[in-house]
């Protein structure tokens, strides 16, 4: 492994992925997330949270879902935040995606890819703009979670050799629960993972010896068995099952490479409609695909493994259809793009060695530069619509909130806003049973999908989609 001396390593992408996060966290994440108000899922997460005892939040599955450790911390942010500070949580959210993207940069360096490498790869990691569902919507903690675990368990797992240590053993082990038991999709991330025993690059294969394998399996297989034990105890005797059915029978009767082919155009052509700049998508999909060829041609059985693995984390959740005209869906490309950063950094060294041999790092200091510029346009972009979303689901609990308390219990949401358009989520029924606490409410909604005309957003049409009849007794409610 080439040894990495701070004397010989340029300053300037240190500066330059510097500069870029105070521009992301100026211009995107600020903005965005200080205005943060509870969205969709969130509304039962921090309830149950609030409500539920520990027992019963790590042994039960919830969403028809096995992801003990989430639920456990946010019965911890529960305590911290309640109901009264909903951007605690999604600020919580944001300080581990900058740890995420640290770690896979010091991860990097360690395993010889470079510092310029680490840190850009990092850099890459930190401002993507096809993941910021995960940024701005607290209730993807799951794939921060699983992101952390696994980049942890690469680090402890890193320089072991044939026998690591007792300690070294124990932090990767632990760290590999986390990750399982965080969101399911970590169990596929690590099985493309541990293909770099036999198949992958030298880089990788470093990563893992014979005896974590052994151990690594054995985290597989059992937080598996777990997971069959809880879901056969409180849900549905199937290993496989999950809040829509079995993951294989999804998988079957969805177009998956229909929607792998839309999740590779989110990557490429990220929304960029703020203030009319969208021929910024045109050329932040050059940028992309430069580096993707690039990496291609110099290695080729290299990059290959990378896109598999990548393919991998994204594979559990590829039966969800994807528009890659929409936002919605991107918290399912975090894991993939840990994979995909340091394989779209190398590409754009090699094109630049192509092309300016004596000025490789200043022009790769521009490349990066101008994909960054791209990637604030669409995260900007992308903020004015999550606090849109947030503005809608403010107004619709505090005009339930107004109209008091009802006799019956039953009550009927005629107007609810469920998503919007270009992404976002923003209520389920359950938000106005949830919210503040339970108070025996039973809630149904007629849902509303909507649009963004004129920078605010605006009712379109009712959502298309199975809805659940009102009962005879229910009292209508009418939020707008």
């Amino acid at each position: 492994m080439r040894t990495i001396h701070p004397s010989t390593t340029p300053r300037w992408p240190i500066y330059l992925v510097l500069f870029s996060a105070i521009m992301s966290i100026g211009l995107v994440i600020a903005p965005t997330l200080s205005a943060y108000f509870f969205v969709f899922d969130d509304f039962k997460l921090v309830g149950q949270a609030s409500e539920m005892s520990l027992l019963k939040l790590i042994s039960q599955p919830h969403f028809h879902y096995v992801r003990p450790v989430v639920h456990a911390w946010f019965s911890f942010e529960a305590t911290l935040f309640g109901w009264e500070l909903p951007s605690g949580y999604v600020w919580v959210g944001w300080a581990t995606h900058m740890v995420n993207a640290a770690l896979l940069a010091w991860l990097l360096v360690r395993l010889g890819y470079g510092m310029t490498c680490g840190l850009l790869s990092g850099g890459v990691v930190l401002i993507a703009p096809w993941t910021l569902e995960a940024i701005f919507w607290a209730s993807c903690r799951f794939e921060l979670f699983a992101a952390l675990g696994l980049l942890v368990a690469g680090h402890a797992a890193l320089g072991g050799g044939d026998s690591p240590s007792r300690r070294r053993l124990s932090v990767c082990i632990a760290a590999l629960v986390f990750a399982c038991f965080s969101k399911e999709s970590a169990y596929a991330a690590l099985i493309g993972l541990l293909c770099a025993w036999r198949y992958g690059p030298p880089q990788w294969r470093s990563l893992v010896s014979s005896r974590l394998v052994a151990w690594s399996l054995a985290v597989l297989v059992g937080g598996f068995l777990c997971r069959w034990l809880a879901m056969a105890m409180f849900a549905v005797p199937d290993p496989f099952g999950g809040h829509q059915g079995n993951l294989f029978m999804l998988l079957l009767g969805s177009d998956a490479p229909s929607n792998l082919v839309a999740h590779a155009r989110a990557v490429l052509f990220p929304p960029n409609e703020l203030d009319g700049y969208s021929w910024l998508s045109g050329i932040h999909a050059l940028i992309i695909v430069v580096g993707l060829v690039a990496s291609c041609l110099k290695a080729p059985t290299q990059a290959g493994f990378s896109l598999c693995c990548a393919g991998m984390a994204l594979l559990p959740a590829l039966w969800l259809a994807r528009d890659a005209q929409s936002t919605a869906g991107g918290r399912l490309l975090y894991l993939p793009t840990l994979i995909l950063a340091p394989m779209i950094v190398q590409g754009w060294s090699v094109a630049a060695h192509r092309i300016l041999k004596r000025a490789q790092g200043r022009l790769l200091s521009w490349v990066f530069g101008l994909w960054a510029l791209c990637a604030l346009a669409s995260g900007a972009y992308q903020g004015g619509l999550w606090q849109s979303a947030y503005g809608v689901s403010r107004d619709a609990i505090t005009r339930f909130e107004g109209q008091g308390e009802h006799a019956a219990g039953i009550v009927h949401v005629t107007d609810m806003p469920y998503v919007m358009k270009e992404g976002p989520y923003m209520l389920k029924a359950y938000a106005f049973e949830w919210f503040g606490g339970r108070r025996g409410l039973r809630v149904s909604a007629s849902p509303v999908v909507y649009e963004m005309r004129q920078g605010r957003p605006h009712p379109m049409t009712r959502w298309t989609g199975d809805i659940t009849q009102p009962p005879s007794d229910a009292a209508p409610v009418r939020l707008f």
